[in-house]
């Protein structure tokens, strides 16, 4: 009976090896579950050990019976109870993180599910994401802490992130070609604590990584990326805040920044956050950024324009507060110019742009997010998006180089039951111009959704979720000709069906 117990206690400790607590909103009774069954390993341990103990004391100590096989038997107890305790300590090691949706979608004709998007926008996202995103996209990620020869000793951290992602117009049974789906590595990084003796809390990282990501979850909009390679400390005390500085680059092999020399396009750029500041009410972080893009010419036999060197800047100040104990509310306001009007480290985006123009780039955003959970019932997050750009030039064939970009909406998620209940999304955008075109036109997207889903319980970011779904969109000013989601020219509205499962942790 107890080599059984102690068999059982083996694998129940490599299983927790392989689970653990999430990186993005969870529900608390996972962890809660998790920590309560290590507690149950360790209290087990301890009995077996009491049993050791009562063994060998039950033992006459002038018994006359061969006590070879007891002795055997307290030997093999100890060694089990010893591999246990082992497994415990490489469970505490290891967290494993996630992030998947997976589902599939029809339109109204019955043919492949599409993405609308407003044609001078921000992303195919941002009427609202639900009922809105025709793919398979996982993140699995692995974080190994390093062992501390002391507790006193540096800590010392190991965190990938490996993406996988497939489009649902591929065949899921068919073997996979690189056409078929994408693989790739979205994080890799060190981060070293418990450095500095007189500040233990200073961390250190190298490596590739999301820094510090901000995004609208309805949208799945990032109003601030600045993931990317690099290295920078964190957690420095300085007067009532935080300060965390990073060198941080982008940089893509497909631009070559000059002729015939493969050199890749590359923005760098040092980004400094002084968060945790008591400022309104609540919590504001202040934001500055520096950044360099090398510029470049074609290489031989490319097509395409490519900015010259251009610095840039930027800075913001994002604000977060508790209106009251079941309402938070995040507003951030930016602004950028040169290689810095875009808020991330991306290069692909200033590709097209002539000559001498992206010194004049300039970019203003404000953006609102407020989540409520109401009661035990009913969550609405609402979100509100407002985004001048002035790209510093007229694209060919367009109408001017500044338009002004609005988006707006809110998700209600009301639970009928613990596990059953039902989503409404709402979203619109406008844009004042398209300026890709030579009109005076006003491109604008409206979609409505509705979803009956199931789920542990309530709360807006409860997961995982499996949710049906029925999506409407109508548009207006989009160019003409303009065939969207398995509509004709000329249509101005569509219909998408599909189910869904999303879940992380």
């Amino acid at each position: 009976m107890t080599r059984y117990l102690v068999s059982s206690i083996g694998a129940a400790s490599l299983a927790l090896a392989l689970s653990v607590s999430g990186q993005t909103p969870a529900p608390a009774p996972d962890i809660d579950k998790l920590q309560a069954q290590l507690q149950a390993m360790q209290a087990t341990i301890s009995d077996l050990q009491k049993q050791i103990t009562e063994i060998r004391q039950a033992a006459p100590a002038n018994s006359a019976t061969d006590t070879t096989g007891l002795a055997s038997r307290v030997a093999s107890l100890e060694e089990e109870s010893k591999s246990t305790a082992k497994l415990l300590d490489i469970a505490k090691q290891f967290e494993f993180h996630g992030y998947v949706r997976t589902g599939f979608g029809v339109n109204q004709s019955g043919g492949q599910q599409r993405k609308p998007g407003n044609p001078d926008g921000l992303g195919a996202s941002l009427p609202g994401r639900l009922g809105n995103e025709p793919d398979t996209y996982g993140e699995l990620i692995f974080k190994y802490h390093f062992p501390q020869a002391t507790p006193e000793s540096a800590k010392f951290d190991f965190v990938t992130n490996l993406m996988f992602q497939q489009n649902q117009d591929k065949a899921s049974y068919l073997p996979i070609q690189t056409t078929d789906a994408n693989f790739g590595v979205r994080e890799a990084y060190f981060t070293a604590s418990n450095v500095l003796k007189s500040a233990p809390d200073v961390s250190f990282w190298a490596g590739n990584r999301y820094y510090d990501r901000k995004d609208i979850h309805r949208t799945d909009y990032f109003w601030l990326d600045m993931s990317g390679y690099g290295g920078g400390v964190e957690n420095i005390a300085v007067g009532p805040g935080k300060l965390a500085i990073a060198y941080l680059n982008g940089a893509s092999g497909t631009f070559a920044s000059r002729t015939n020399t493969g050199d890749a396009l590359t923005k760098q750029a040092i980004d400094v956050r002084y968060s945790a500041l008591p400022t309104f009410g609540g919590e504001g972080t202040l934001w500055l950024m520096a950044s360099y893009l090398n510029g470049g010419t074609p290489a031989s036999g490319a097509t395409g324009t490519y900015p010259d060197a251009t610095p840039g800047g930027a800075i913001g100040w994002i604000q977060t507060n508790k209106l009251t104990s079941n309402v938070t509310n995040t507003a951030a306001l930016q602004y950028g110019v040169g290689s810095a009007s875009q808020f991330d480290t991306n290069v692909a985006g200033y590709v097209g742009a002539p000559r001498g123009s992206l010194e004049d780039s300039k970019t203003l955003q404000f953006t609102d997010m407020v989540v409520w959970e109401v009661d035990e019932r009913l969550s609405i997050e609402a979100d509100v998006l407002v985004h001048w750009n002035d790209l510093g030039y007229t694209p060919a064939g367009g109408s001017d180089s500044s338009r002004t970009y609005y988006a707006i909406g809110a998700r209600p998620v009301y639970m009928f039951t613990e596990h059953l209940g039902a989503a409404l999304e709402v979203g619109y955008d406008y844009a004042t111009d398209n300026r890709n075109t030579a009109g005076d036109d006003s491109p604008s997207l409206a979609k409505i959704t509705f979803a009956p889903l199931i789920r542990p319980s309530s709360g807006f970011f409860t997961r995982p979720e499996i949710r049906l779904y029925a999506t409407y969109y109508f548009w207006n000013d989009f160019p003409a000709g303009s065939q969207i989601n398995g509509t004709d020219a000329g249509d101005k509205s569509s219909w998408n069906f599909g189910i869904q499962a999303e879940a992380w942790w």
